[in-house]
């Protein structure tokens, strides 16, 4: 989430990650294991699971201070996906100014 005042300075910014991660782990040294290793060779899985539900809905409260003068505000919320490192994928983005 981004927040510009009327000239398009920046005045508040925040980012949070949810993460889906799946790790197999083979029951054996870890420092000899390669690190790509066919499917059956793995003892056992853990899914890390600190996303959001498909259908959810994820509300959340951010007081932003503003500097004395401020007439308008701009909020731009996204909800990227990062699917590999270095790229991503926008899939919903709002945007809504508000005025004082």
């Amino acid at each position: 989430m981004t927040v510009k005042d009327e000239n398009g300075k920046v005045i508040y910014s925040k980012s949070e990650d949810y993460i889906v991660n799946d790790f197999y782990i083979k029951n054996a040294d870890p420092s000899k294991d390669p690190i790509m290793v066919a499917n059956w060779w793995f003892d056992r899985q853990v899914h890390l699971h600190e996303g959001i539900e498909p259908g959810e809905i994820k509300s959340t409260s951010f007081v932003v201070p503003l500097e004395k003068g401020v007439k308008s505000a701009t909020v731009e919320a996204a909800f990227v996906f990062h699917y590999e490192k270095g790229k991503d994928a926008t899939w919903n983005k709002a945007t809504k100014k508000i005025e004082f």
